[in-house]
């Protein structure tokens, strides 16, 4: 898998949020083409219209900007600049990945502008805890990676998608089982085949 995923949840300004899980991502091996398509692709799904039209907010897990994987996240929104609009860039650290970001840190980012990516002029939120988190997710929107409720599972996702693309009908409360109704279709054909 990319590291790069769309769990369908949105943001307390009402925006679809794409998570950028920065330690897969590097080992994908993904360039900022790349990285740069596969976000263009989440926006491009049909999703209520009132969540990207004031653009979508990007979570990234893990780490501090400042090394490879953030370079080539800030080249790839460089690239994204015309297509996509950022409306909120939110670097999630995770306790178990170093020292926290403590509280004189972080008024250094404030004070010394470096909480904007230099290529793609982008200013994010270093956040580590989850009351900082609130301020932009809330509880039931929060990733399970985050120490929230939200899970996802991106093999299912691409599977649903998979299923939805083939068949050719559109999402919506009355094919919540589509994926099912689909199977139980496959399998009358099949035996009405015989």
């Amino acid at each position: 898998m990319s590291g790069i995923h769309f769990p369908g949840i949105h943001d307390t300004s009402g925006r679809s949020v794409i998570v950028y899980d920065a330690a897969t991502v590097a080992k994908s091996c993904l360039d900022p083409a790349d990285i740069g398509k596969v976000i263009l692709y989440y926006v491009s799904l049909p999703v209520r219209p009132e969540r990207t039209k004031h653009g979508v907010t990007l979570l990234v897990l893990s780490g501090l900007p400042g090394d490879s994987t953030y370079d080539h996240l800030d080249r790839a929104l460089l690239f994204l600049e015309s297509k996509v609009h950022i409306a909120s860039l939110l670097v999630w650290r995770k306790i178990s990945s170093g020292p926290r970001v403590t509280e004189a840190h972080r008024q250094r980012l404030q004070r010394s502008n470096s909480n904007v990516l230099p290529n793609s002029k982008i200013e994010y939120h270093v956040l580590d805890d989850i009351d900082g988190l609130r301020h932009f997710l809330d509880e039931e929107q929060t990733p399970a990676e985050c120490g929230g409720p939200t899970s996802h599972d991106q093999l299912e996702w691409v599977e649903f998608y998979k299923v939805r693309h083939l068949s050719g009908y559109p999402l919506g409360p009355r094919n919540r089982n589509w994926s099912s109704c689909v199977k139980r279709g496959r399998r009358k054909y099949a035996n009405s085949r015989d």
